[in-house]
């Protein structure tokens, strides 16, 4: 008998987004399964706490997007955008208590079986890098955004 999969394979252009903004999704899908599937991402906030050797994670989903339906025995390129919310807390690794980390998510959801998930970390800022222009304008940060003094 032979072997059924399914795999999923992301092409991201970039890892560093600015608040305001989208994030742009590009997913390659092989079903070589005999079911239909569906393709949903998420944007994820990990939030850890760390005190006396101890540590909690608190783990949050932000926004989130419904993909394409993929159909047995095919492929599919499907491309999506997940929106950034505008009032995330940004900590740029200057606390060592806390610590924020943002995910993109991209999962098949299979039907009777386990579903298949690819986690992509990512950089959300809200300040101008490398000379880019800030996305967000002369707005000032949004509230609960800790911005670095250095």
């Amino acid at each position: 008998m032979e072997r059924q999969y399914c795999y999923i394979v992301k092409y991201q252009d970039q890892v560093l987004h600015w608040v305001r903004t989208k994030v742009p999704i590009k997913c390659t899908i092989n079903n070589q399964s005999l079911k239909t599937i569906v393709l949903k991402c998420a944007l994820r906030q990990e939030i850890t706490f760390k005190a006396h050797e101890e540590e909690r994670k608190l783990m949050q989903k932000l926004s989130s997007v419904m993909g394409a339906t993929i159909e047995p025995q095919s492929d599919l390129t499907h491309e999506m955008n997940i929106a950034i919310p505008i009032n995330l807390p940004i900590v740029y690794n200057t606390c060592p208590i806390i610590q924020i980390q943002y995910i993109v998510t991209a999962k098949l959801k299979i039907p009777l079986s386990f579903d298949l998930r690819l986690n992509m970390p990512i950089i959300i800022t809200n300040l101008p890098i490398n000379n880019e222009p800030s996305k967000n304008g002369d707005a000032p940060p949004a509230p609960g955004i800790i911005t670095p003094k250095f």
